[in-house]
């Protein structure tokens, strides 16, 4: 997928699951961000869910310590 494919260009971060408007992601906190995830997100030409509050797109999305994904 597309968002997949922008998320495995970040260093650190892994899409472990990728389905129609929704990821769970995980990544390394001493190699990426939640606002890097977000922002290869937007580059994939979605919208993350919550980006750039502290987790909250492990809140929206069910992602693993960061991350987010799609609307």
């Amino acid at each position: 997928s597309t968002v997949r494919k922008a998320l495995d260009a970040v260093p650190g971060a892994h899409a472990d699951a990728v389905s129609v408007g929704s990821a769970t992601i995980s990544y390394d906190e001493q190699q990426t961000t939640p606002e890097a995830i977000a922002k290869a997100v937007r580059g994939s030409g979605y919208e993350p869910l919550a980006a750039g509050a502290p987790n909250a797109a492990s809140k929206a999305a069910g992602a693993h310590k960061g991350g987010g994904c799609c609307n």
